[in-house]
């Protein structure tokens, strides 16, 4: 059984609205991924600080001459 003319137009047209919101929903996926890509770049930057922060912090633990002489140190605020 073939379908008419009229059957086949509605079809193309559901189709075509279809498409259209795939399309849109294809943009704002693509639109989203950029966006989490730029956050977790910046995640990434701020990892990367903290880990260099960390290893600078571990290694003046490690020197001997890590401790500054008390003439060198700043009182507390209450002195």
């Amino acid at each position: 059984m073939s379908e008419s003319y009229e059957e086949l137009k509605l079809r193309c047209e559901r189709l075509e609205r279809d498409n259209e919101r795939m399309q849109e929903r294809i943009t704002w996926l693509e639109s989203t991924v950029d966006d989490n890509n730029k956050y977790l770049d910046d995640l990434m930057l701020r990892i990367d600080k903290v880990e260099r922060q960390i290893k600078y912090l571990a290694s003046m633990q490690e020197q001997p001459d890590a401790v500054r002489p008390l003439s060198e140190e700043t009182p507390p605020p209450h002195y």
